[in-house]
């Protein structure tokens, strides 16, 4: 279980304001994990307890959240990640994506089945990102989706699903369109992608399937309609000698 609130990460001088703790319980109320990692000057507002159930049975637990130390004014803003909850991941799919894959400079991507590749997977996080420091911003996410739950001849991965299946589709198309151009910059790959995704979802981008689902020979035309409009843009004359 992550927990990360909006308040400064290390990088800036004051770092996290708000000290948070996260303790589980059963429903006897015994401790079962704690997490208490004392944030200040200098650490981030995050807090990660980890926690195996090694009953071998069903376990129900209860999660208490503790405002240790208040120094903003009020209470944060939090956002909890819960991974390998079995369906708890995404209670809330808005807003749910943290980490690289919300930076300006990376390409997110979402999965959409092999078998039905119209329809959102239900563990692909959904934008937008919620960006508070250094100053409050929301970002346009995911950038893109492609397929999982493909064949794989990786032992254990007969069928790999999951968006760690989908962006390595997005890889491999931006390796092709850098063999046709191998000059472009990461910020045209990204564009050509994006021009030439099949649309899903409401009409134009959206926070659930963003530019849409990539597509290898789209994105290959729209690098090679840079090509066509730069030679068009072209002025000849002739000189004899």
């Amino acid at each position: 279980m992550y927990l990360q609130w909006d308040n400064p990460f290390y990088n800036t001088p004051a770092g996290s304001l708000d000290d948070l703790n996260m303790y589980l319980l059963d429903c006897d109320q015994t401790l079962l994990a704690t997490a208490e990692i004392v944030q200040g000057a200098g650490c981030h507002p995050l807090e990660v307890l980890r926690y195996f159930n090694a009953t071998g049975n069903f376990q129900s637990v209860r999660l208490m959240l503790e405002a240790s130390v208040l120094r903003s004014g009020g209470y944060p803003i939090v956002e909890m990640i819960i991974i390998g909850g079995y369906g708890l991941e995404y209670i809330t799919p808005a807003d749910s994506i943290y980490g690289h894959p919300g930076m300006p400079g990376v390409i997110g991507v979402g999965a959409v089945a092999v078998t039905s590749p119209t329809v959102i997977e239900e563990y692909s996080s959904r934008g937008p990102v919620t960006i508070s420091h250094p100053a409050p911003e929301t970002r346009a996410k995911p950038d893109l989706v492609a397929t999982d739950c493909v064949q794989t001849g990786v032992v254990g991965f007969a069928t790999f699903c999951g968006t760690s299946a989908a962006a390595p589709h997005i890889a491999a198309l931006a390796a092709l369109l850098l063999e046709e151009r191998p000059e472009a910059t990461p910020a045209q790959i990204q564009e050509w992608l994006m021009s030439g995704a099949v649309d899903l979802g409401v009409n134009g981008f959206d926070t659930v399937f963003g530019a849409g689902r990539a597509d290898a020979m789209h994105a290959v035309e729209a690098s090679r309609a840079l090509t066509v409009r730069a030679y068009k843009n072209l002025s000849f004359s002739t000189q004899y000698w």
